[in-house]
């Protein structure tokens, strides 16, 4: 004679009442980890848009850089060491002053990179307000779990 298979033990099982309660935390975790999708996918768009940026600046960070480390170097004589008795004023001036052309010509690199970083700044903003919902679901799905697990491990004892 055949006899039903069951996929879930009967009502009146002690298996039953305590697998209940555990789907149910489980279902709970699936609906904690769903809230995270949206925010998440939205956030995942905006590094490639940042990209573009990142790119184009990436050349003129370099172009400051390389202008940034002779005026450093011709400064430094000036405003650190003992300047040769004779032209104390001539030496720090010449320094300083073709150190400030050094910047001068720097600071055409870094206004068009100010002004990308300032053009991504809203999407910097909208990264920044997914930040609570993805983070704040995968909080409560571990309490969740914890005590789907405490619940999990009751038939074992």
């Amino acid at each position: 004679m055949a006899s039903l298979i069951w996929s879930m033990p009967c009502d009146w099982s002690a298996l039953a009442l305590l697998i209940s309660p555990m789907m149910s935390e489980t279902r709970r975790t699936l609906t904690t980890i769903s809230s995270m999708v949206l925010p998440a996918f939205s956030t995942s768009m905006q590094p490639s848009e940042t990209l573009r940026t990142e790119a184009s600046i990436s050349p003129l960070i370099s172009l400051a850089a390389s202008a940034l480390r002779p005026a450093s170097w011709r400064t430094s004589p000036a405003t650190t060491a003992k300047p040769r008795p004779c032209s104390p004023a001539r030496a720090a001036s010449t320094a300083a002053f073709s150190a400030r052309m050094l910047v001068w010509k720097a600071m055409e690199s870094i206004t068009p990179m100010m002004s990308a970083i300032l053009r991504d700044e809203a999407l910097m903003d909208s990264m920044v307000c997914t930040t609570w919902p993805t983070t704040s679901p995968p909080r409560t799905a571990t309490f969740e779990a914890d005590s789907a697990s405490s619940l999990a491990c009751l038939p074992l004892s």
